[in-house]
């Protein structure tokens, strides 16, 4: 998934757009050191994250690949604040995690290419680090839910909603108001609960 959805950022010319075609560049508090490099460096790095998200997705040098991936998605993202995506920090997030976690051991072509028995088991602690990160991604999601904007205008699913009507099937139910409501208040429960 995250391979595809660098095809499309490379696909649509954003890596020019977002980050060269730019004379300024909102920094994070203390990333301001992070710059952004020249046009061929810059589409070298981004080949090397989309190779490092197959690699990683596949299992293939695991360990380094996984290091990899998250450094160079995190120099993406902290290029420039204005670009700011709760699902980026959350890959970021999980990006990091999956450094430790021991995802290689089966189903893998580490695993195959180097013959580890594959294990059956794993050690609770990797269960329980996907828990938590999930947990606190939909609680905080939820309670970032919990305004007037969000609960009593719909917004911003009314504008999102109103732009999708012409897809098949489901557009028309896009177009009704009602519709944004009930998607909003159900998405803050579902994250809340």
């Amino acid at each position: 998934m995250a391979f595809m959805s660098l095809m499309r950022f490379y696909h649509n010319g954003w890596i020019k757009e977002q980050f060269l075609d730019n004379a300024f560049h909102f920094k994070y508090f203390g990333f301001y050191w992070v710059s952004v490099v020249e046009l061929n460096v810059l589409y070298g790095l981004f080949f090397l994250l989309m190779a490092s998200a197959l690699c990683v997705a596949f299992g293939l040098l695991y360990r380094i690949t996984s290091v990899v991936f998250f450094v160079l998605f995190t120099y993406f993202e902290l290029l420039d604040a204005t670009y700011y995506l709760n699902h980026y920090y959350f890959i970021s997030c999980c990006a990091f995690l999956l450094i430790f976690l021991p995802a290689h051991h089966a189903f893998s072509l580490d695993q195959k290419f180097f013959r580890w028995k594959p294990k059956k088991e794993v050690a609770a602690w990797t269960v329980y680090a996907l828990r938590i990160q999930f947990t606190l991604l939909y609680f905080f999601a939820g309670i970032a839910k919990i305004q007037p904007d969000w609960l009593l205008e719909a917004m911003p699913l009314r504008i999102w909603l109103k732009a999708r009507t012409d897809l098949p099937l489901i557009g028309t139910l896009l177009d009704y108001e009602a519709t944004a409501y009930i998607m909003s208040w159900g998405g803050m429960l579902f994250d809340v609960l």
